[in-house]
């Protein structure tokens, strides 16, 4: 057996992701995470490895935002090495804040501002 790259734990792994798996999906895949992204293919670490893999193809009939992107994790087949399914993601409490709450404090503009006087 290969020495472990990484533990679960270091790429991010817990509870949050682990209760998204049914007893079948502990048996026969893998979690890995996906740390690049290309037009067909993702680049994935896990404990084991790390390397390139396609994905499928019917997965591009589904909308782009369901389509892994960096940090996303993976289900692998550990017989074939092939994505089976998207993890769902982790939210941030900053995908609840209205876009203003995000957006930098503007200056208050005042026409009625006093002049700058010379006190010479």
């Amino acid at each position: 057996m290969s020495a472990e790259l990484y533990s679960f734990s270091q790429l991010g792994w817990n509870h949050f992701f682990q209760q998204q798996l049914s007893l079948e999906e502990l048996e026969s895949t893998l979690p890995s995470r996906v740390f690049a992204v290309h037009r067909s293919s993702v680049d994935i670490i896990c404990d084991r490895y790390q390397q390139q893999v396609s994905l499928p193809g019917s997965w591009y009939q589904n909308d782009p935002e369901e389509l892994p992107t960096i940090g996303d994790w993976l289900l692998l087949a550990t017989e074939t090495g092939q994505p089976v399914r998207l993890l769902d993601r982790k939210r941030s409490p900053y995908n609840d804040l209205p876009e203003y709450a995000l957006s930098p404090p503007r200056m208050a503009y005042s026409s009625t501002a006093p002049a700058c006087e010379n006190y010479n």
